[in-house]
């Protein structure tokens, strides 16, 4: 029955999948480690132990990494992050096998990027399960789970003693094989691929500090439109709102259209529209796809799911959002301020980041 139930939810699916390919991989690498301990560097049970012991202590920091990292969403977009971080750990790791310290360094920086990707996988797995299937659909992840651990005792005996692999030489295949799981994350799970490239841009490329937010309303629909001049910009504002808590929804075509028509062609009867009215719907599109505006409209946090969705405009005018604000947002690059002048302002930074200052500033709300 779990089974059945995450061949039919895609996502479930995929993270179910990713969590026992990450299972595996991390079992067959502590396998070896021993080996590697014993055979290659001549350690004794003690010292292996406490070599591979380490990478307990790196998964925990991974886990700790993760929730700070994360903040109160959850981020898919670390998986492949760490993946390939762990990829290359992995690849250097046998170069390291004469330094007991930078081992010991190694096998807890492998744990501590197995960490940055289980808890994303395993809070989405729990969050995006219904309540009545959670038991079932957790207990199915545990049992594949233990099938992928299985299966890696399976293929270290096929490298090692088959295939004649020296263990120092498996932690390269297992490298290998954790990079190709990183670059299928990205090219088969585009909104995996897509929640990186976010959260490179948010914590990496940008330090995010959100001004005017007192001006946005704390209820109802609402329609944000941002200039921005380049296309990692533009990510930069949607994913900045998504951690502002508001849910987010492309305009579509007759909303762009809408907001095109000048202020005294706006029509809020339930009459339908006229020939002349039609073809400003069919222009206007063109006219903003050639603008460098993204249009996000846009509700807090909370309110939908509760009869207060967003209005639906359509050609016959039948619910023309008439009092929806629409409120300006700019980026804009700036120097560093210390935190009590941020805090005097009503600044605030949006979450860690070490990289470049950028501004996000709400303008005063206008309705139409």
């Amino acid at each position: 029955g779990g089974i059945r139930r995450l061949s039919k939810h895609k996502r479930l699916g995929a993270v179910v999948a990713a969590i026992t390919g990450l299972e595996a991989l991390g079992s067959i690498v502590m396998l070896d480690l021993l080996l590697v301990g014993k055979e290659v560097m001549s350690l004794g049970d003690a010292g292996t132990s406490l070599m591979v012991g380490t990478a307990g202590i790196g998964i925990g920091a991974g886990c700790f990494l993760a929730g700070r990292l994360s903040g109160d969403r959850i981020e898919l977009g670390l998986v492949p992050l760490a993946a390939t971080g762990s990829a290359v750990t992995l690849l250097v790791l046998p170069f390291a096998i004469h330094s007991i310290p930078a081992m010991t360094c190694g096998v807890a920086l492998v744990g501590m990027f197995g960490g940055l990707m289980l808890v994303p996988l395993n809070a989405f797995l729990q969050s995006g399960t219904d309540g009545r299937e959670k038991g079932l659909i957790i207990s199915t992840n545990n049992f594949l789970n233990m099938v992928g651990v299985l299966l890696s005792c399976v293929t270290l005996w096929l490298l090692r003693d088959r295939l004649a692999i020296p263990s120092n030489a498996n932690l390269t295949v297992v490298a290998a094989a954790t990079g190709v799981f990183a670059v299928g994350t990205l090219w088969l799970k585009p909104e995996w691929r897509e929640a990186a490239i976010s959260w490179l841009l948010i914590h990496i490329v940008y330090r995010v500090t959100v001004i005017g937010e007192q001006a946005i309303p704390e209820h109802g629909a609402m329609l944000l439109i941002a200039k921005s001049g380049l296309p990692a910009q533009a990510v930069v504002v949607e994913t900045s709102l998504a951690k502002l808590g508001f849910g987010i929804e492309r305009p579509t075509q007759r909303q762009l259209g809408y907001l095109a028509q000048p202020p005294d062609r706006l029509d809020t009867t339930d009459s339908g529209a006229s020939r002349e009215e039609t073809a400003v719907w069919d222009r206007a599109p063109a006219a903003w796809a050639g603008d460098t505006s993204t249009c996000l409209f846009v509700a807090p946090k909370g309110d939908r799911g509760n009869g207060n969705e967003s209005p639906d405009i359509d050609r016959a005018g039948h619910e023309r959002p008439k009092d929806v604000p629409i409120i300006p947002v700019r980026l804009a690059t700036r120097r560093r301020a210390p935190a009590c002048e941020e805090r005097a302002a009503g600044q605030r930074r949006l979450g860690w980041s070490i990289g470049r200052p950028l501004a996000l500033e709400f303008g005063a709300a206008v309705t139409r």
